[in-house]
């Protein structure tokens, strides 16, 4: 057994200013993670600012992963660092993981491949692109990461969270916590996310509570064509319009096609919002018929969704059954959209 215990561990991650309250690592139904070690009492988990550690700092070395500039950070942080990710994240689980579901997403059959190129979910030509191990880094980096400052940060200890449906998001300020009560495991609300994207994004399919559109190219009419983006998980510009709980989906003309950043399409717990939402955003633009939009990209997106349903049904690999397990419970999230709050429109 290594000497670099989890109470070895989160004494060093203490004493440079890191807090971890009644927690431990145990594998559970989500892999290794969090739990709280007495559940009547609560588990706090802080990583100061001078813990975070930003992701161009960081270089791969095997089993573990290394900073490749430690004077950002206290004296003796590199070291411990590297110890942590080759003991408790990297290199206890998060390599392998990653490298699997990888390989996984390279041997799905070329019909399912193509139609999820189409769809826009997934291009393995831009995704595998370079060396295998810096593929494998990059989206272990990127499934851990999160927006800090402007900067895309890893949290040493709070990284080994998993992400719940239900669970608070990250508390910011002075750093990133975790803190609350938990019965079992310790979870938290990685970002806004819906079930087909949660799953090529972190390779787990979750019920998440919304989607959003597929990225969308269509004529409206002989007058109009329309371009959806999908820039839904962070806003489009510095003080956006917050509208029922939502950015408020941006649209310009450019170059003769209208352009609207992103589209809710469904939504669990108010399903009056999807289509309130876009018809809020187009009030300004009266020639645009907001409701029409709505129900041709909902039609667009079952039709490609349903494309890859078809082409997946003659295999059975593990990572072809994941993506039609996560396919279903998008389609099933799908459906939770109907009417219009009137009350919230002019």
């Amino acid at each position: 057994m290594h000497s670099f215990t989890w109470e070895a561990m989160l004494d060093g991650f203490r004493s440079f200013g890191g807090v971890a309250e009644n927690v431990e690592q145990r594998r559970g139904p989500h892999g290794l993670g969090l739990f709280a070690i007495d559940p009547s009492q609560p588990v706090h988990v802080r990583t100061p600012e001078q813990l975070l550690v930003r992701i161009d700092n960081i270089r791969a070395d095997g089993d573990t992963i290394r900073l490749i500039d430690p004077t950002p950070h206290p004296a003796g942080f590199g070291d411990w660092f590297a110890r942590f990710q080759r003991h408790f994240s990297w290199g206890a689980d998060g390599r392998r993981s990653i490298d699997t579901f990888e390989r996984g997403l390279a041997e799905l059959p070329a019909a399912v491949l193509t139609t999820l190129k189409v769809a826009g979910l997934l291009n393995l030509e831009r995704r595998h692109h370079g060396a295998w191990e810096d593929v494998v880094l990059a989206k272990f980096l990127q499934s851990r990461c999160f927006h800090y400052h402007g900067n895309k940060i890893l949290m040493p200890v709070i990284e080994l969270v998993n992400h719940g449906t239900e669970a608070n998001a990250f508390i910011t300020g002075n750093g990133i916590a975790v803190s609350g009560s938990f019965a079992s495991e310790v979870l938290v609300h990685y970002s806004r996310s819906d079930p087909i994207r949660r799953f090529f994004s972190y390779g787990f399919c979750c019920p998440e509570r919304q989607v959003y559109s597929l990225p969308l190219n269509f004529q409206l009419n002989p007058q109009t064509r329309v371009r959806v983006g999908c820039n839904f998980a962070k806003p489009t510009e510095d003080s956006p319009v917050i509208f029922a709980g939502h950015n408020l989906p941006g649209i310009r003309l450019d170059e003769g096609v209208w352009v609207i950043d992103y589209l809710l399409l469904a939504t669990e717990r108010t399903p009056r919002i999807p289509r309130t939402l876009i018809c809020k955003a187009l009030l300004e633009e009266p020639g645009l018929d907001a409701e029409e939009i709505f129900e041709v990209a909902h039609s667009l997106n079952h039709r490609a969704l349903y494309a890859i349903l078809r082409a997946s049904e003659p295999y059975h690999t593990p990572v072809v059954e994941g993506v039609r397990n996560a396919l279903l419970t998008h389609l099933e999230a799908l459906s939770h959209h109907y009417g219009l709050r009137r009350d919230l429109l002019p």
